[in-house]
């Protein structure tokens, strides 16, 4: 280095801590940039749960068209809020739902109760419940885990499938929906049908019991004289049968059973109530073009069937509830 060359001159006036503005600028553009990545990472990797509707939460999975949560849960509609509305179908058939999700309708029924009727949003019928009644000796519904409701329901099957059972009497009345409707919506739907939700409302008044045994053979034919001439009589076991030419009559012991319990043994069956308040079950079977009338009277049940309409039987059968109340009964 030249002598001449005073080496201050060599040094910043500005001092070490000093930078110019185009390295300020750089320096806080730098600044900003990782703060941007920092943030954009947070967000991206953190906890983002948010309230869903219907006061559940958000599993980052959930996809929301609207208040509808489709989530890819074991629960899919967990977050699903649907408001039930009143529905009644046509006939009432006692295992038939009355609240049902609005705008849904009846879309399948069949005279076999255990393949199940079925009833559906008509704008997408993707969106099912299925009602079946099936016998209560069918052991898959054994030890199943309670619902813990007030109706005693079990839980078959949930998660993406929910299907949800009550026993009543001998059968069990079993509702299923594939992954549309929320577990808890589809039990309000199973406890809306009358003989889950109403069933002991069902149950008729125990008059004095009927002495059967007592009662004539003429007596008993006299019950089916609008129904052709000459009716047969057929005892049995606490049991007695009349068959005349259009219909027939049984007369069995109830033993303590009543309408709820005995109603499936007719085909759609469905609620009448007689002005004496006698709960009568009428049902209907199109493939035998035969009507059914079943109901609890002095400690007997009631089954009269015969090639009728369904107004027809109801009107026999008020008839016969007079009749069978002038029979003699143990305490006559």
């Amino acid at each position: 280095m030249p002598d001449h060359i005073d080496e201050s001159l060599l040094a910043s006036p500005l001092g070490e801590e000093r930078r110019s503005p185009r390295g300020l600028l750089i320096g806080w553009v730098m600044i900003a940039l990782v703060v941007l990545i920092v943030a954009v990472v947070w967000l991206s990797s953190g906890d983002n749960t948010e309230e869903a509707p219907g006061g559940g939460e958000s599993t980052g999975s959930e996809r929301f068209v609207g208040t509808m949560v489709a989530a890819e849960t074991t629960d899919t509609t967990a977050a699903l809020e649907v408001v039930l509305w009143p529905y009644e179908s046509d006939p009432p058939i006692l295992y038939h739902p009355t609240a049902l999700p609005k705008g849904w309708e009846t879309c399948r029924v069949v005279e076999d109760a255990s393949k199940g009727d079925r009833f559906c949003d008509p704008q997408d019928p993707d969106r099912w419940v299925q009602v079946r009644v099936r016998q209560a000796r069918d052991a898959r519904y054994d030890g199943l885990p309670p619902v813990g409701d007030d109706d005693n329901g079990v839980w078959v099957e949930r998660g993406a499938t929910n299907e949800v059972a009550y026993r009543r009497s001998g059968n069990w009345i079993v509702v299923r929906n594939d992954d549309t409707l929320p577990a808890e919506t589809l039990v309000e739907i199973a406890t809306s049908i009358p003989v889950v939700g109403d069933f002991n409302a069902l149950y008729g008044s125990y008059e004095v019991p009927l002495a059967l045994e007592e009662v004539t053979d003429d007596d008993l034919a006299d019950l089916m004289a609008d129904f052709g001439s000459e009716p047969r009589v057929v005892r049995g076991d606490a049991e007695a049968n009349v068959y005349a030419a259009d219909a027939s009559i049984c007369g069995f012991h109830a033993d303590g059973y009543s309408v709820p319990d005995f109603a499936w043994m007719v085909p759609q069956p469905r609620l009448v109530v007689a002005s004496v308040d006698q709960p009568i079950v009428i049902g209907y079977s199109a493939d035998k073009n035969r009507a059914y009338a079943v109901w609890d009277q002095a400690g007997y049940g009631w089954r009269l069937e015969g090639r009728m309409t369904v107004e027809e039987i109801e009107a026999a059968a008020l008839a016969l509830l007079e009749r069978i109340g002038e029979l003699p009964t143990i305490s006559s």
